[in-house]
């Protein structure tokens, strides 16, 4: 039921007699703007002082707090027929925005009621600021539903971009209702590439919604990548309220990462929510893997939220694995914004191990911003190890986005000698913002300094985007040895922008250990943004091991989207070492993503000796990659 025609009869009739009699007081003022106008009248923002009281509309809610303003706004818009709300549009438009827009939805909700037609037309007049998109898709559903081919009619009438795609996927989700084959159709007559995007959403939701087997299996029938996949995802999503575990076991069937990570935590959280035991039960009984660790990290993230401590216990008595570090990570996270002192306490409670340091590492993630004191006190005593390093780099991240120079002066002073990754992101961080700081930064560091190339590098490698001539001319500056540190992040990031004027100046450098360094960085992104560019400037390098190291870089890069391309690249490098290096990178990141295919080449392949093939063959038993942000963005 529209929530408009939710309120009791004689509710509806005090609070409408009340709104009119109050709006008849306010209309004796003259005010034009409840005149049935057939264009916007322009927003005012609502700026000047008193501004919700100027209107009508705007005394109605005046003084009242969110509830009762909605409910006014409601039953106000049960007195208005379909002539009157244009006017009362136009009203709304002068409320200040944290006012506007609800009542604008409000609004439109009533008018999509009465003569949805005009309420589109209306809708495609309004500014972005007011939420026009979505005013159109409320009318847009209703009239379809009323009249689809008057709506879809109207939908094609408009001019070609967002606007009419948006109208026509409005429509065809309210087609997929009753004639899902039929939107279909739709989407194919009036879409083309990534353009029929959102309607796909809109179809596979609605129908699934009445028929789920139907539409995911017509999901998975979908021959482009993307859309296929999209349509999935808003299949499922339509069941993570209703059917959380039949999502999680669809899910494990379809293997595809890009829809465990995000459908598949929605889906454990809300079983959790729901029957926390039975969910918790179902994630311990997954095989070893990407959902079961995933499904052991929503679980004690909702534990951590009603009882870390017994959350805690409970995770101490399962086995020391991987599933247990990321889900420690997660309570810890989840119990430093309800409660740091505890969660620290608690976690330096632990005994020592792998345990107390990941809950310790996460606690300092977390803590940077809220209490940076405590945060690098934690980082402090953590052993050296790979959950050091992780802490390091996460909390210098956070840190730069607000204080670059002391996260910087900090880092210098504090960091273990094998991270330098973490000092690179402040200065990376710092150069976005302010590039002259930071470069005068970096240029200061002892002549000594290990770390004053690679920094360098970073800033350069900002500047160069703007300003090449600057960066080159800065670079000359430095020490032969500080170039060949920096050398790699100048060239990339000026290839990212200009790889021919980039590859120029690579292959000028005089230094050959400086040169290659950089020419592995310039071929590795052009792979990225143009392969076909990129294979046509290898094609003009003469052989040798500048040749070598491009190539290298290139198949390195190109392996994740064309490994036998990448292979066959590979083949012509002249260094047996690194021909030899380059073939096993590409066939072990074959493998994980596709172990027969792998299988198969390198059984089959006749283009390599057999020492090299028997190189490769360990690279074949490399465990399945796993896909997915980090702990640290989940």
């Amino acid at each position: 039921m529209n929530p408009i025609l939710r309120y009791s009869t004689l509710a509806l009739g005090l609070g409408v007699a009340w709104a009119l009699g109050y709006l008849v007081g306010g209309r004796s003022g003259g005010s034009a703007a409840f005149s049935p106008s057939a264009t916007p009248l322009p927003e005012t923002g609502g700026t000047k002082a008193g501004a919700l009281t100027s209107t009508a509309i705007g005394r109605l809610i005046d003084g009242k707090n969110d509830f009762q303003r909605v409910r006014t706004l409601y039953e106000y818009s049960l007195s208005l027929d379909a002539g009157a709300l244009p006017g009362a549009v136009n009203e709304a438009m002068q409320l200040p925005l944290s006012h506007r827009n609800m009542a604008l939805g409000v609004l439109f909700a009533r008018w999509a009621e009465l003569d949805p037609a005009a309420a589109a037309r209306y809708a495609q007049l309004l500014p972005k600021s007011a939420n026009a998109g979505f005013l159109r898709r409320t009318a847009l559903t209703s009239w379809a539903e009323k009249d689809l081919p008057a709506a879809l009619a109207w939908a094609q009438s408009l001019e070609k971009g967002d606007a009419r795609n948006d109208s026509i996927a409005a429509v065809a989700g309210q087609l997929a209702k009753r004639d899902p084959n039929g939107a279909l159709k739709l989407i194919a007559e009036n879409f083309a590439g990534r353009d029929a995007a959102n309607a796909y959403d809109n179809v596979f939701s609605a129908w699934a919604e009445n028929d789920f087997p139907a539409a995911y299996a017509a999901a998975q029938g979908i021959t482009d990548p993307g859309m296929r996949t999209r349509a999935m995802r808003a299949a499922l999503n339509q069941r993570v309220d209703s059917d959380p575990r039949m999502v999680l076991e669809v899910l494990r069937e379809a293997k595809l990462s890009e829809l465990r990570w995000d459908i598949g935590n929605r889906a454990m959280t809300r079983w959790l929510e729901r029957d926390l035991s039975a969910a918790r039960d179902y994630a311990l009984a997954l095989p070893a893997g990407e959902m079961r660790d995933q499904g052991m990290q929503a679980v004690a993230r909702e534990m951590g939220r009603l009882d870390p401590n017994g959350a805690l216990d409970w995770l101490r008595e399962l086995p020391d694995n991987s599933s247990r570090d990321d889900a420690i990570q997660a309570l810890f996270s989840t119990w430093a914004g309800s409660d740091s002192k505890a969660a620290i306490e608690a976690a330096r409670g632990l005994p020592e191990g792998r345990m107390r340091d990941n809950a310790l590492g996460q606690l300092a993630q977390n803590l940077v911003d809220t209490d940076l004191t405590a945060a690098l006190g934690i980082l402090k005593t953590l052993p050296a190890g790979g959950v050091s390093d992780n802490a390091f780099q996460q909390v210098a991240w956070r840190w730069a986005r607000t204080d670059p120079k002391g996260a910087a002066e900090w880092f210098v002073e504090n960091l273990p000698d094998n991270n330098r990754w973490a000092m690179n992101q402040i200065v990376q961080e710092w150069a976005r913002n302010d590039p002259d700081a930071a470069l005068k930064w970096a240029s200061a560091l002892p002549e000594t300094s290990d770390q004053k190339g690679d920094l360098v590098g970073q800033v350069l490698g900002n500047l160069v985007r703007g300003n090449p001539t600057a960066a080159v001319e800065q670079f000359a500056t430095l020490t032969p040895q500080q170039q060949t540190n920096a050398a790699g992040n100048l060239a990339s990031n000026w290839a990212f922008r200009d790889p021919a004027a980039a590859s120029a100046w690579v292959m000028g450098l005089k230094d050959e250990s400086v040169r290659n360094n950089a020419i592995g960085s310039v071929a590795g992104t052009w792979a990225n943004r143009d392969p076909g560019g990129a294979t046509r400037w290898l094609e003009t390098l003469p052989a040798g091991p500048t040749r070598d190291t491009a190539v290298q870089s290139f198949s390195s890069n190109v392996a994740r989207t064309d490994p036998e391309g990448a292979l066959a690249w590979a083949l012509t490098i002249g260094d047996p070492g690194k021909r030899d290096g380059a073939l096993q990178g590409v066939v072990s990141n074959w493998a994980g993503k596709n172990r027969e295919a792998a299988t198969q080449w390198v059984q089959t392949t006749t283009a390599i000796p057999a020492e090299s093939k028997a190189k490769l063959e360990p690279m074949l038993k490399q465990p399945r990659q796993r896909f997915g942000p980090p702990m640290f963005f989940r």
